[in-house]
Formats: structure tokens, C-alpha cells, sequence
């Protein structure tokens, strides 16, 4: 669920009080916040885990990494990213030929 989306449901969570009673609210403001949470611990995580890398592994290097990351099959491909698998492919030239890529 986007931020944007979680804050419009909160909206109307949060207008409907009259109607809601009052525990059901704090579940809802607690899922709420609960969501946005592990929203922004997984940004700091992927923030750290790139700088990470970088300072690691020079630029080619981390761009192989990086494309061969989405290629994983965790989540349904969730890190699924044609421009790096296209990144991976002008790496290995022989493998691929022109008109394929």
C-alpha cells in the first residue's frame, strides 16, 4: 500500500469516528503507523545497504551486483528492473549478439 493511499485510508478512517467506535480507530491509527514504520526502516536499509556497496566495489563491479540482483526470483522478481538487466547484458557483449539486445 503507497503512503498516499495509507493516509487517504486513515482519512477516512479518522472522519468516520462518530460512526466507528473508538478502539476499532486505535487498530486502524496503530496498522497505520505500524505500516509507515516498516515503510521507512526498509528505505534506511536500502539506503544503507547501497552506500554500502558503493564504498565497497568500484562502478562496475557494483553495476554487475546490482543487475544480478534483479534477476532474483524472491518476492516474484520484486527487484525486477529491465534497464539493469539491460546493464548486465552490454557487460557480456559475446553472450548476446547486437541485434539481441
Amino acid at each position: 500500500m503507497l503512503l498516499d493511499e495509507q493516509c487517504a485510508l486513515w482519512i477516512e478512517w479518522h472522519n468516520a469516528k462518530h460512526v466507528i467506535p473508538q478502539y476499532t480507530l486505535y487498530l486502524v491509527n496503530a496498522r497505520v503507523f505500524l505500516d509507515l514504520t516498516k515503510e521507512r526502516l526498509q528505505r534506511m536499509r536500502d539506503d544503507v545497504w547501497e552506500s554500502s556497496l558503493t564504498n565497497r566495489f568500484d562502478v562496475v563491479s557494483y553495476n554487475l551486483f546490482v543487475s544480478m540482483a534483479s534477476l532474483n526470483s524472491a518476492n516474484s522478481f520484486a527487484n525486477f528492473d529491465m534497464e539493469r538487466i539491460m546493464t548486465l547484458a552490454k557487460y557480456y557483449p559475446d553472450e548476446y549478439g547486437k541485434l539481441k539486445l
